[in-house]
């Protein structure tokens, strides 16, 4: 069996993918390994269903 998201979901969960990978970028204190926004980012694309596990 094989777990598979609609577009809609899919679209979501890889702009909010896009989104932690952006601020990573640019914030220094993600450099220094301790963000709150980084976490928060974090923690909001694994609640959207990323990574696809089952």
């Amino acid at each position: 069996m094989q777990f598979v998201a609609d577009s809609g979901t899919f679209s979501a969960v890889r702009q909010a993918y896009a989104a932690l990978l952006e601020h990573g970028t640019t914030c220094e204190l993600c450099r220094k390994g301790a963000c709150d926004e980084a976490d928060s980012l974090y923690r909001a694309w694994r609640d959207m269903g990323g990574p696809w596990t089952t």
